[in-house]
């Protein structure tokens, strides 16, 4: 209030429960004519950026003014904004996100996509709202950025949704710490059981790896399914 903007990017998406690559600090739009602001801790004190404590602010007119509400920008503007402002991989994570969870309205890619620059526009096909989280939806990215076909959200008799199958013999489950807590791991336990009776290889990878180990995790899936394609019982089946 005291800095004269509105909530926006991905602040604005995270509190409306959307997935976003985590940020510490504030996210805010500012109207092009916007002045005198104020330090966010002091009234008193012009706004510089010095003494913002980490506020990041976005300085743009708005798509949907009508829609905003006065320290809140709406889901087109917020999402615009959000797009631009994070790495391509999080900005699919978070379209799919919104619109899984209600947040964005697949009529409303129009004008979201409209109020982008054309070099993003190359986002739009990637967007998969059947991705069952954030991490998944960033796991899908580097897979097709790997070049490896995989189908998503499979249904398999007796263990029910898994989140990617590879080469149709190695099953990859992204565990998010929101959903794969303690009370979660005897249900994964029995699951990979039964796949392995499938004759599937599972692989499961966390936030940490997806996020800061993707080598990693391409090379096993990789070996993975080479390994199964080699495998005498596979060729058998």
């Amino acid at each position: 209030m005291r800095i004269g903007g509105r909530v926006s990017c991905v602040s604005a998406l995270a509190q409306a429960g959307v997935w976003v690559y985590g940020s510490p600090f504030a996210h805010l739009q500012m109207a092009p004519s916007a002045s005198r602001s104020r330090s966010p801790a002091d009234r008193l004190v012009a706004l510089t950026p010095d003494n913002r404590d980490g506020c990041e602010l976005h300085w743009s007119a708005l798509v949907r003014p009508d829609a905003a509400h006065r320290h809140l920008v709406s889901p087109v503007d917020a999402m615009i904004t959000a797009v631009r402002c994070q790495h391509p991989w999080f900005a699919v994570a978070s379209l799919d996100s919104a619109l899984r969870v209600g947040y964005l309205a697949w009529s409303e890619l129009d004008p979201v996509f409209e109020g982008l620059p054309a070099r993003l526009h190359y986002l739009r096909p990637l967007i998969d709202h059947r991705s069952g989280s954030g991490l998944e939806s960033v796991m899908r990215m580097i897979l097709l950025e790997a070049g490896i076909e995989t189908e998503i959200q499979v249904r398999i008799d007796g263990v029910g949704r898994v989140d990617f199958v590879v080469a149709g013999c190695v099953v990859v489950e992204t565990d998010g710490a929101a959903f794969h807590g303690d009370a979660e791991r005897p249900r994964d336990y029995d699951r990979d059981l039964t796949l392995a009776a499938l004759r599937y290889t599972v692989i499961r990878v966390n936030y940490r790896q997806v996020m800061f180990q993707k080598s990693r995790v391409v090379l096993a899936i990789r070996t993975a399914v080479a390994n199964n394609l080699r495998s005498p019982d596979r060729s058998l089946a």
